[in-house]
């Protein structure tokens, strides 16, 4: 799972090949779940950053996506 964003929280236990194939599927699952939602996030950010989508505050978007990849 070298190829993980940064600071994706559930990538460390989906590193552990030692648990259980139903742990690893659970924890691969969160860390992928994870990676789309950031992704989506980032879409929605630069797809929209014209300050027109109603009820979108874009500063919190940036804010929540720089915590996501741990650049805060």
């Amino acid at each position: 799972m070298s190829h993980s964003i940064p600071g994706n929280p559930y990538l460390a236990n989906a590193e552990y090949f030692d648990r259980s194939p139903e742990l690893r599927v659970i924890d691969a699952t969160l860390t992928l779940a994870y990676e789309q939602r950031t992704a989506n996030l980032i879409a929605m950010y630069t797809d929209g950053n014209t300050g027109t989508a109603p009820g979108v505050n874009y500063k919190e978007l940036l804010e929540a996506i720089t915590e996501r990849l741990d650049l805060s």
